[in-house]
Order: structure tokens, then C-alpha cells, then sequence
């Protein structure tokens, strides 16, 4: 909860026991807005599960009188705009206009998992992490990749040529694909997403397998079944709509003509 001191009109925040970090020490917020503060207090959480540590000890004047090399007010801007990841470039890479082609793979993956809404994308960064970086997996991504490695159409293409082994068309459709097109919509706009993507080997939409069953296993099939459900399956089988079928009843069927009556 924030607080204030006696000798400042300005909130201040303090985590004792951020996952990974601990300690983040005594900081001011440098507003009077105790909403704005409880804010701020709770963007701390949000960088110690991102471990973006480094932005955490940044907060941290070096000496006493100091000011740290950003400041909460610019974190919570950063953060509420989705460029956490920038503001974090510009700082400890010195790049004042970094691009988003420029930035770490590992790390735009591991951002971005964290604000994406997606159930299906953020299981397609899960695999996106694995298949290009983490250790356990294939690393079919350089170490020191980039953003820009996944911004070509033939990698794209690797990756899912990879996930083919093991998944099926609409899952990696649903999964890989998904979490690529999100992650660059968001980095670098719609449009260009759009363009990477065309160029990239798509998943197949529909992922549907012929079954074919002989006669005789139909019949011993219905055979099978109780009343009701034989006249369902028959039903089903002339390709009519399940919908009105779920509606019949067993008073519907003449039992001897096997005719809707």
C-alpha cells in the first residue's frame, strides 16, 4: 500500500518480496494521486514477472540526493502504452530509437506473452519460445537472435515445418500461427504483419480426413444401437441437419414403417 513521509507531499511504494527480486527498497512516485500510486505500486509486481529486473534496479538512485535511470511515472507511461520493451532497449542498449526489428527474440517473445489476451497466441509464443530459444527445444533460431529474424518469411516457414511433426494443420494454425501474427501486429503494425505473412507457408484452413466405412459395418453398426439412436444415425448419415433431428421424439417414428408419422 502506498505511504507517505512526513517531509514529502509525493506517495511512496515498497515490495518486500517480488518473485525473483525481493527487496525493491523505499521509492517515490512522484505524484500526489494515491490512485495513480497504487498503480505504479502494482506495475513493480508486473516487472518481477516479466524479470525485467534490470528496470527494477534502475528505479534505484545511485547515491543519496540522486535520482534513479528512470523514474515510475515513465514506466507506468511505458507500460501502459505497451513499450516497456523499447524504453527498456533505449535505456541499457543506448539506442535512443531503436527499432523493433533490433530487439532481443527471447525477450519480445517473454513481453509479449505477458500482455497477450489470446488463450490460442499465447500458446502459440509457448511454442514459438520453444522451438527458437530455450534450451530444451530444437534452437532453430540463432542465440543471439533478434526480432528480425522472425520477420522472415522462410524462417517462419521452418518453424512450422518443425511443429508439422508432431501437430496437426488447424493446431498449429490455431497455436504457432496465431502467436506469430499477434506478436507482429503489435511490433510492427498490421499491415507489414500482414505482408511477412502472405509470404510465409500457411497452414492449411481445414485439416478434415475421409473416413469411409463399408456397408456391412454400418449396418452392424446402427444394429448396435438402441431404437432412438438408430434413427438418429440414419438421419445423420443422409446428411440431414442435426439440429431439427435433436427436436424428434420416440412418439415421432412408427416403429414397424420406420416413417415419421
Amino acid at each position: 500500500m502506498p505511504f507517505k513521509k512526513r517531509n514529502s507531499p509525493f506517495w511512496k511504494v515498497r515490495r518486500k518480496k517480488l518473485r525473483g527480486y525481493g527487496d525493491t527498497g523505499t521509492l517515490s512516485t512522484g505524484t500526489v494521486d494515491f490512485s495513480e500510486a497504487c498503480k505504479m505500486e502494482d506495475l513493480l509486481e508486473q516487472l518481477a514477472d516479466l524479470e525485467y529486473f534490470d528496470l527494477l534496479d534502475a528505479l534505484k538512485p545511485q547515491r543519496r540526493g540522486e535520482t534513479g535511470l528512470v523514474d515510475l511515472k515513465t514506466l507506468l507511461t511505458a507500460a501502459r502504452r505497451q513499450r516497456l520493451l523499447e524504453l527498456r532497449q533505449r535505456i541499457f542498449v543506448g539506442v535512443p530509437d531503436a527499432s523493433p526489428e533490433d530487439c532481443p527474440l527471447e525477450e519480445v517473445i517473454r513481453s509479449f506473452s505477458g500482455i497477450c489476451n489470446s488463450k490460442n497466441g499465447k500458446l502459440g509464443l509457448r511454442h514459438l519460445l520453444h522451438l527458437t530459444v530455450d534450451p530444451t527445444g530444437p534452437r532453430l533460431a540463432p542465440g543471439d537472435a533478434r526480432l528480425g529474424w522472425l520477420m522472415i518469411p522462410k524462417n517462419i516457414d521452418q518453424l512450422i515445418a518443425h511443429l508439422r511433426k508432431s501437430h496437426k494443420e488447424n493446431s498449429i494454425k490455431n497455436s504457432l500461427w496465431t502467436g506469430i501474427s499477434k506478436l507482429l501486429q503489435y511490433y510492427v503494425g498490421e499491415e507489414r504483419a500482414r505482408g511477412i505473412l502472405r509470404q510465409a507457408d500457411r497452414p492449411h484452413e481445414k485439416d478434415a480426413r475421409e473416413i469411409s466405412t463399408t456397408a456391412l459395418e454400418l449396418h452392424r453398426l446402427i444394429n448396435s444401437m438402441e431404437f432412438e439412436m438408430r434413427m438418429f444415425t440414419i438421419l445423420a448419415a443422409f446428411g440431414i441437419d442435426k439440429s431439427p433431428i435433436l427436436k424428434l421424439r420416440v412418439r415421432d417414428f412408427d416403429r414397424l414403417t420406420w416413417k415419421l408419422s
